[in-house]
């Protein structure tokens, strides 16, 4: 799967070269919700489907994410107000990796996605060695320099 995003929204493309049992997806006219992974709100004992969550964004309830749990990430890809949010669960199952190469947005599911993007890869190795010894990052590191 890979999400691109190009000059300033004027065009978005979804591929989902795989797809997964794991992907969920909602386009709107404006917006684009993507769910990786098993969201549930658990206010209301339901799995939290791109609807239920387009219906949070449209009507700005962005506490809903205090209700969310699970293991996830969603992108909401807003084409009108020009913003992209990408809300992940912390452990981390279901990641997802960006790159901005100039004026386009790369979102994918797959780092093999983006390393024939990225002129230079350097590893930050702190975080490297945080995850092979803890299974998580401290704090809001990468795995890139």
């Amino acid at each position: 799967m890979i999400i691109k995003v190009e000059d300033h929204f004027s065009r978005i493309s979804l591929d989902l070269k795989n797809p997964k049992k794991d992907y969920n997806l909602l386009e709107s006219n404006n917006i684009i919700i993507f769910i990786y992974g098993y969201p549930v709100d658990f206010s209301l004992k339901l799995w939290a489907t791109p609807e239920l969550i387009y219906k949070y964004y449209v009507s700005e309830k962005w506490n809903f994410i205090e209700n969310i749990d699970g293991a996830y990430s969603i992108v909401i890809l807003d084409k009108t107000k020009r913003k992209i949010f990408i809300i992940t669960y912390p452990v981390g199952i279901y990641t997802l990796f960006y790159y901005l190469d100039h004026e386009i947005l790369y979102i994918t599911d797959q780092i093999r996605e983006l390393l024939p993007l990225i002129p230079k890869v350097l590893l930050n190795m702190t975080s490297v060695i945080e995850y092979l010894n803890l299974c998580f990052k401290i704090g809001n590191k990468t795995h890139f320099e």
